[in-house]
């Protein structure tokens, strides 16, 4: 009976530090994808090194390549899918043309 309660601690406290660890990996390798992605590269070739994003929506009313500091202007069609990677207080945001093809991206703080 005490064997099985060490085992139990020992494995709890494995996944509490396993956990924190592998969620910081993947916001990482979101990020570097996020900095890396250029204008046109395809929404295949994203969720491919990223896996199935957290949501898919419309995009909305604005463009922007980065963050608040880099709005490329109103959204008059260019953009018709929105996908997001979502993590603690932030997320990313990938937009995609008709054809598949990156025309906006966005990095949210403090949602």
């Amino acid at each position: 009976m005490k064997k099985n309660k060490i085992i139990v601690v020992l494995l709890t406290l494995a996944i509490l530090g396993i956990y924190p660890s592998l969620c910081f990996y993947s916001e990482n390798k979101v990020d570097r994808v996020f900095k890396s992605a250029k204008m046109g590269d395809s929404k295949k070739s994203i969720i491919a090194v990223l896996g199935k994003p957290d949501g898919s929506e419309q995009c909305g009313k604005w463009l922007w390549w980065g963050d608040d500091g880099h709005l490329l202007g109103d959204n008059k069609g260019e953009c018709v899918d929105w996908i997001r990677y979502n993590f603690f207080l932030h997320a990313y945001g990938f937009g995609f043309s008709k054809e598949g093809n990156i025309v906006s991206k966005y990095q949210y703080f403090s949602e």
